[in-house]
């Protein structure tokens, strides 16, 4: 969760008062400079716990920062990506994909 200075990003947390004034210190959007690695986001359109906008907005942030930021919204999704074993295994994959193009992966023949 890339934002947890407001509650209204935390659709249903039943917790959400414990982040209270740690917030600004914990949310990487609140933390942004130029020093940010890249970022492979992922966020299920089905999501109730967590509304896309934060992270649609994070990643804006980093690319207006230069920083590659590759946001895929995961259709069908919720907040568990474990709930779907076959669309775990595509993330697992799209993440092979990205780390490899940044050259921390070797690539597979």
């Amino acid at each position: 969760m890339p934002d947890i200075t407001t509650e209204s990003h935390i659709q249903r947390f039943e917790a959400a008062e414990l982040f209270d004034s740690l917030g600004p210190v914990l949310s990487p959007s609140v933390n942004l400079d130029a020093r940010y690695p890249p970022v492979l986001m992922f966020h299920g359109d089905r999501d109730t716990t967590v509304a896309p906008t934060p992270s649609v907005n994070f990643c804006s942030s980093l690319i207006r920062l230069g920083i590659r930021c590759d946001y895929r919204n995961q259709a069908g999704m919720g907040h568990d990506v474990s709930e779907n074993l076959t669309a775990l295994d595509a993330i697992r994959e799209e993440t092979r994909v990205f780390l490899t193009s940044l050259g921390l992966l070797p690539a597979v023949r």
